[in-house]
């Protein structure tokens, strides 16, 4: 996986307002079926990735949490430790190059 590659597609999706941040918000979306991919930060608290870990799996979403809350904080540039993407084609993107070695 090309991390770089990874956290500049997510700036663009930002930039495109094509994502939600903040545990409610990435929540909310999960729950409304507007989330098609989802990042955990990986220094996210044990209760807080437990619950946004059971939220994803029981809606059978996409998602890593291979990146920490300063690396996805830096690529939509707001201190954020979860962040749900809203649209299919970045979502595929993300599938894509998060399933790469």
């Amino acid at each position: 996986m090309n991390r770089q590659q990874v956290l500049n597609l997510l700036g663009m999706a930002y930039k495109s307002r094509r994502l939600v941040s903040g545990q409610d918000l990435v929540l909310q979306a999960i729950k409304q079926q507007q989330a098609q991919f989802v990042f955990l930060a990986s220094d996210l608290s044990a209760a807080s990735k437990k619950e946004l870990k059971f939220a994803v799996e029981k809606h059978d979403l996409p998602f890593t949490d291979e990146f920490s809350q300063l690396e996805l904080s830096q690529a939509i540039g707001r201190p954020r430790k979860t962040i749900a993407i809203t649209d299919q084609g970045f979502s595929n993107r993300f599938e894509e190059l998060t399933s790469m070695n």
